[in-house]
């Protein structure tokens, strides 16, 4: 009997510390505003931007590895996601007009670069990827000119009823898009979007949200 309370009293132990260390790893940081917050970036080790927003929209910066945050930029649409290609120029998705804004000065000013209107052919901008200064990718669309214009490349597939929600580049050619409606999904593409296929999902899901290759 006091072996057995001994082990259960070693693992319980164990268990405590784990948690108390993972713990430890994570702080509450002070965002400075109350409003929805959707995506975070860092461009640097030290710099990143949060994307958040109701009724109307905001970005977040951080010049100190994310311990302090100050409001960078408002506007009367919620923005969705951001990506910087480089350290200095940057773009994000308003969502209500499905159009994009840019920086080219880190975040400290941003302006509309473009706007999909009538032209969104069912869709809008949802995510974004750039593998270079010059080409950049959404669900559907790409940019060969620093995202001035963006073209539809709609995929060999019909993505509909399904919803894009993320994409990722693993280099120039590779990359993957995952989305959800009827059930999560995942397309891949290995000539730069030009075709998409969909890659078999070993599980039954309903909705996947993201993915990331380190």
């Amino acid at each position: 009997m006091k072996t057995k309370f001994t082990i259960v009293f070693f693992l319980v132990s164990l268990f405590c510390l784990q948690i108390n260390f993972l713990q430890a790893q994570w702080k509450i940081v002070n965002s400075s505003t109350s409003k929805t917050l959707n995506n975070v970036f860092f461009s640097t080790s030290q710099i990143g931007f949060i994307t958040g927003g109701d009724t109307d929209g905001i970005i977040l910066k951080t010049s100190d590895g994310g311990d302090n945050w100050v409001v960078g930029f408002n506007n009367n649409q919620n923005i969705s996601t951001l990506f910087f290609p480089s350290k200095d120029t940057g773009y994000a998705i308003c969502v209500g007009n499905d159009s994009l804004i840019k920086t080219i000065d880190g975040g400290n000013t941003w302006n509309v670069q473009y706007s999909l209107g009538a032209n969104s052919g069912g869709y809008g901008f949802t995510s974004l990827f750039f593998t270079n200064n010059q080409t950049g990718y959404a669900p559907g669309y790409k940019t060969n000119d620093n995202g001035n214009t963006w073209f539809g490349q709609k995929p060999s597939l019909n993505f509909f009823p399904n919803l894009p929600t993320d994409i990722f580049f693993v280099n120039d050619t590779m990359g993957f898009i995952v989305g959800y409606a009827y059930w999560g999904f995942i397309a891949k593409t290995v000539d730069s979007g030009n075709t998409w296929s969909f890659v078999n999902v070993p599980f039954s899901v309903w909705e996947i949200y993201s993915v990331h290759f380190s």
